[in-house]
């Protein structure tokens, strides 16, 4: 976790630098896994970026339900 505002240049760098390599992503463990270090942010606005090509995706679980739980 951190702050995007005195992080942005750091952050948009290393975000271009991500190169598909496949493998498989597993959607719902990232997306869980997310979920729950952001439970412990005591910020109010916080926001989770998951990079996934659909061709690759694996074991999306019930990711929508999470989802919902995440917006709530």
């Amino acid at each position: 976790l951190q702050q995007v505002g005195p992080n942005r240049a750091k952050m948009e760098d290393a975000v271009r630098r991500i190169e598909s390599t496949g493998g498989g992503i597993f959607v719902y463990n990232g997306l869980a896994a997310a979920w729950k270090s952001l439970q412990k942010s005591p910020v109010g606005q916080r926001h989770i970026i998951l990079f996934s090509d659909a061709a690759d995706s694996e074991e999306p679980g019930d990711y929508k339900k999470l989802l919902d739980e995440v917006v709530k």
